[in-house]
């Protein structure tokens, strides 16, 4: 008897394994097929982390303190391997992949304490880890470079330490430490300090015994998250992050994008999903009803969901705020639709065939995430899954150029006033940033509006920044058609017109007839700065070969074509020069069958010597992918 009673527990124990092998290789796979996914806002942390590892303490312009970041623990924990030479982008990444991993563990756990004693808790605790295992957006941003993994494990373990000690009543009650780790990850966590406070004082009408466990984890989390508090009080003197301020003074607009953000996330999943999501609120209500447990995640889960809409979502592909709490999403779905199941398959006499009905359930509803989320993303993320093709993490695209640039043809400390606050001050690690948005500086972000919506240019100007960077949209005659309102603010400034002029643009990307273009202006007083084309990392090759149709064009009269021979590549980057000075870097023009690029010269071109330095596949993101050229063209 007692070595059957063994090998059961040794069966049940390989089972609750084994049952996590499917989600975690999902979740791993999915992750490195868009392994490269990294947007401009995880470097706004990576050189805050850079400074602190130099010694210039936690700030973005060294003797400038600003909160201009919203994960202080993140950056914290990148700060020693930069100190030692790694790469924050791949850091970044590893770290996001073993929290991730840990979060799909901590989902298992969870769903086994809520459903302890229900017979097929197993059932649920797999499907919850597949759930969450199996979501593109939980992937994405396990590896997206920020935090957001961190903050999901970090909750997903605090729920789990609640349950164990207030609901089953095993002790000692250690939450507060997760929980306060939290509250050092997102500005936003003290919202479920005051949902775990609530909870745990609910309870303690219920049995007065706990009064002392509950002052004993008031005065724990007190003493990890205040400390933090108050020395984040004292070095930047205000009481929440900048980007809070950036990002929640948008009024009743900023909620109605917060409910728009809700239903895009539940719509972006499929029709297929929506009505299984629909038919599991049957369940829902039944749990609510019955369970305590269910009762305080589907409450923790009410509370951030109040948070996403009060904040107005966010502007980033993937969700990013619905991934930091799949774990609890992925939980009351999964038990909603097993208990749903459970029910129907009992009124009508077929208990037999539950097991079948429920994975036909999951099937169909992992599916249609994965198949209808992957075709949104992609619409948003173009080169989703390139890495398997490229195996590269090194950063392309104009952000990078602009970098490039400014880091090698502009002196050192100069101030350049941008809106674009990621990439472009990390790699150009020599310039001091005014940031138009307001992430960064304290006077925009307080400026009442959505954030991208808002700006003071006259406050900027009186900066007297050395640079300013522009993003707008032309068309492909070179008309400017479209700027946002920080932007468009400085077109219409005067002192801004008379004092800077244009001195670098450089295009990204083509859509329905526009591009974004990148303007940087000089301050016209600064002596002007000799272009070092060498900054953008030009490699000799001795076996492509490029031609140009006729060195003599006459504007609004004739076509160029540049042939290019021994490059296998289906579309070129091209950067020039216009008598000297850099023009548009021109990204993904495309080659036909016979290896050529033809535009027509329109009578509005400007006239002059254009000198087609060099070539790239726009495939090719290694650091030094340009290729020379030196073809020159007169336009008369």
């Amino acid at each position: 008897m007692g070595s059957g009673g063994q090998t059961m527990r040794i069966s049940i124990s390989l089972l609750k394994r084994t049952c996590l092998i499917l989600p975690y290789l999902a979740f791993l796979f999915l992750a490195f097929y868009h392994f490269d996914f990294i947007l401009d806002d995880p470097f706004i942390s990576f050189r805050y982390a850079r400074n602190l590892s130099a010694g210039h303490g936690l700030v973005f312009n060294p003797g400038e303190r600003v909160e201009g970041y919203s994960n202080f623990l993140w950056i914290v924990l990148l700060t020693p391997f930069m100190k030692l030479g790694f790469s924050p982008v791949i850091v970044s990444k590893a770290l996001g992949l073993v929290f991730g991993l840990l979060t799909i563990y901590c989902t298992f756990k969870i769903s086994l304490l809520i459903f302890g004693t229900h017979t097929g808790k197993e059932r649920i605790a797999f499907f919850s880890s597949v759930l969450t295992g199996f979501s593109w957006y939980f992937s994405l941003w396990s590896i997206g470079g920020l935090e957001t993994s961190l903050f999901s494990f970090l909750v997903s373990l605090s729920i789990y330490a609640l349950i164990k000690q207030d609901y089953l009543r095993c002790r000692p009650d250690w939450s507060f430490i997760p929980l306060g780790l939290a509250g050092m990850t997102r500005p936003e966590a003290p919202l479920f300090f005051v949902a775990f406070f609530l909870v745990k004082s609910a309870l303690l009408f219920k049995n007065h015994s706990r009064r002392r466990a509950l002052m004993a984890w008031t005065i724990g989390l007190t003493l990890i998250y205040g400390s933090y508090f108050a020395w984040r009080l004292f070095y930047y003197g205000q009481l929440l992050p900048n980007p809070y301020y950036a990002k929640t003074l948008g009024g009743t607009k900023q909620y109605f994008q917060g409910v728009r953000y809700v239903w895009d996330f539940l719509s972006s999943q499929g029709i297929v999903y929506l009505l299984i999501l629909a038919a599991g609120a049957v369940g829902l209500l039944r749990l609510l009803l019955r369970n305590p447990m269910v009762r305080l995640a589907c409450f923790l889960f009410s509370v951030y969901l109040g948070f996403i809409v009060y904040v107005g979502g966010d502007w980033m592909a993937g969700f990013r705020f619905f991934a930091q709490i799949f774990p609890i999403y992925s939980v009351l779905l999964a038990s909603s639709l097993i208990e749903l199941v459970d029910f129907s398959t009992q009124r009508f006499h077929a208990s037999r065939f539950a097991n079948l009905i429920v994975l036909l359930l999951f099937v169909a509803l992992t599916s249609s995430s994965l198949y209808v989320s992957y075709r949104n993303l992609r619409a948003s993320v173009p080169w989703l899954g390139d890495w398997f093709n490229k195996r590269s993490l090194s950063p392309a695209g104009p952000y990078y150029d602009v970098a490039l640039y400014l880091k090698n043809n502009v002196p050192e400390e100069s101030s350049v006033a941008l809106g674009e606050a990621g990439i472009i001050p990390y790699y150009a690690s020599n310039i001091r940033v005014i940031d138009i948005l307001g992430l960064m500086d304290l006077h925009v972000a307080r400026i009442p509006g959505l954030l991208h919506e808002k700006g003071d240019a006259e406050y900027v100007l009186r900066r007297n920044p050395d640079y300013i960077l522009l993003i707008a949209k032309e068309d492909v005659r070179g008309v400017m058609r479209y700027a946002g309102e920080p932007m468009r603010q400085f077109y219409r400034n005067r002192n801004f017109t008379d004092r800077y002029r244009l001195v670098f643009k450089l295009a990204r990307g083509e859509s329905e007839g526009l591009r974004d273009m990148f303007y940087l202006y000089r301050r016209s007083d600064l002596p002007a700065a000799s272009l070092n084309l060498e900054a953008l990392g030009f490699k000799e090759s001795s076996d492509v070969r490029v031609s140009v149709s006729s060195s003599e064009l006459v504007a609004g009269k004739s076509s160029v074509s540049i042939h290019i021979m021994n490059l296998n590549a289906s579309a070129i980057d091209l950067f020039y020069t216009l008598n000297g000075e850099p023009m548009p870097i021109l990204h993904a023009w495309p080659l036909d069958s016979n290896h050529t690029a033809s535009v027509f010269v329109g009578s509005t071109t400007p006239k002059g010597l254009y000198v087609f330095k060099a070539i790239r596949d726009s495939k090719d993101s290694s650091p030094r992918a340009w290729i020379r050229t030196e073809l020159p063209v007169v336009v008369k």
